[in-house]
């Protein structure tokens, strides 16, 4: 049997990674439509960060709307251009870390090219404010300046991506304070866990409780503590 073609793989790979529901579907639609700037906009980028797959499925959409809505397509294919240009760059400068061996997370998302810009602004140096602020806010008076006086078609395109960039960026936001909260839950139950079993109130667990404990049958707790701590700290708990 022949072996896939790498687009096939990278579509399936699309699909399974987004196949959680409509609100990630609707997260895929933003990781696309920031792909179609996102190289102009980071550097160092992690391999994973870049998707070539996402930039061509937007350059193959970009040149089909153009016929669909009549606009006159050179600017849009000049930006493709460019746009093609830059992730070719950052996918050598990619290959490059590989061959000088240099590790770089994989979900590195890269440093702000407008970092510099805005340090001394407002939160200038919050990662969040950058990506959900200044970086689409770039966009947005990019996309105005080429609107107003050099092409209506391109400059809506970008202008287009703006709420797009900011959604995507505070849906980020939110998975990553999970994932923050998560480690901090795990380490307070690690530390409280057999406070916990003992039925200890919440004021002295850091609000780690095992709810009803102290209404449960010997045997339950028992299993419990056993799945909690393991047999050998159950031993020592209950020696």
């Amino acid at each position: 049997m022949s072996k896939p073609s790498e687009s096939i793989n990278a579509l399936r790979n699309v699909f399974a990674e987004y196949a959680r529901g409509p609100r990630a579907f609707v997260m895929l639609i933003a990781d696309c439509l920031f792909s179609t700037n996102m190289p102009f906009l980071r550097v160092n980028i992690g391999v994973r960060t870049l998707s070539a797959f996402y930039v061509m499925v937007m350059s193959i959409a970009a040149i089909a709307m153009c016929f669909v809505m009549k606009v006159d397509p050179t600017f849009v294919l000049i930006y493709l251009g460019l746009l093609w240009a830059m992730t070719a760059y950052h996918l050598y400068s990619i290959y490059r870390r590989n061959v000088r061996d240099e590790p770089v997370h994989s979900r590195y998302p890269g440093d702000f090219v407008i970092a510099p810009l805005v340090k001394k602004l407002p939160k200038g140096t919050n990662y969040w404010w950058l990506e959900s602020f200044y970086e689409p806010l770039a966009v947005g008076i990019t996309g105005l300046l080429i609107y107003a006086f050099l092409d209506k078609g391109l400059g809506n395109f970008l202008l287009f991506t703006v709420p797009w960039m900011f959604l995507r960026s505070q849906y980020a936001r939110m998975i990553y304070r999970n994932q923050m909260l998560d480690e901090m839950d795990a380490y307070l139950e690690s530390q409280y866990k057999l406070d916990a079993i003992n039925g200890k109130p919440a004021s002295e667990t850091a609000g780690v409780i095992v709810k009803n404990v102290n209404h449960m049958r010997p045997t339950q707790k028992e299993a419990l503590a056993r799945r909690l701590l393991g047999d050998k700290d159950f031993s020592e708990m209950s020696s």
